[in-house]
Parts: C-alpha cells; structure tokens; sequence
C-alpha cells in the first residue's frame, strides 16, 4: 500500500558520500520534483515526474548528513522529504524514514526502472 502520492521507491549511498535514490509518482497528473532533502542536505531540482514514472535521481555528496561511513555493506535509517509542485502550482512535501542501501563503492547505481525511458541523473 502506498501512503505518499510521490514515493521513494530504492535509495543507495556509496563510501564517498554519493547517493542516488528512485522516485515513483502515484498521483493522477504530473508533478515537478523541485527538491530533494536527505538526513538536512538540501538538492534542488526542477524535474516533471509523469503519472507512474519512476525516475532516477543522484544527489551530490551528502557530508555528514546520512553518511554512510562506517555502515558499508548494511543500511541505516534516514529521513527524505521530497518537495514537489503540482501542474496547478500547489506545493507538497512528502516526508518518509528510509532505509538506505550503504554500498562499499564508489558512485553507487540503482537498477534503471524497467517503464523509465531513461534515468535521470543531475
């Protein structure tokens, strides 16, 4: 069931402080990821998710907010709250606590989501 009409549907961060996370739009109309919050760091997008889409999306280094230092090979907790703009202008924040992949390598990839046309990478 889902409870978010905007959903993070897989997340991964690498030892080098990269993440990427997937994106899964459940609303009716299309909406504008404008930001993306992990663990309090802040990324700014202006990307249109269309109804169903699943996009892919890279966030620069995250610092110390949901560092995955330490915890290579296992997941942690983190708090992501997506803001999204609706074709009508109406903001939105989604906020969900996530497990978050932590991989032992460098610039960590999630599998291209099989409907996507391409993954998204900013």
């Amino acid at each position: 069931q889902t409870t978010n009409l905007v959903s993070v549907t897989e997340t991964a961060i690498g030892t080098d402080g990269k993440g990427v996370l997937v994106l899964t739009n459940n609303e009716v109309d299309p909406v504008t990821v404008t930001g993306i919050n992990i663990g309090g760091t802040d990324f700014n997008y202006n990307t249109t998710v269309f109804r169903g889409e699943k996009k892919t999306f890279s966030t620069l280094p995250l610092g110390d907010a949901c560092s995955c230092s330490g915890y290579e090979g296992a997941t942690r907790s983190c708090e992501i709250v997506v803001s999204t703009t609706s074709k009508y202008g109406i903001q939105k924040q989604y906020t969900t606590t996530q497990n978050v992949t932590c991989t032992s390598t460098e610039n960590p990839a999630v599998e291209p989501p099989a409907n996507s046309k391409r993954p998204l990478f900013l």
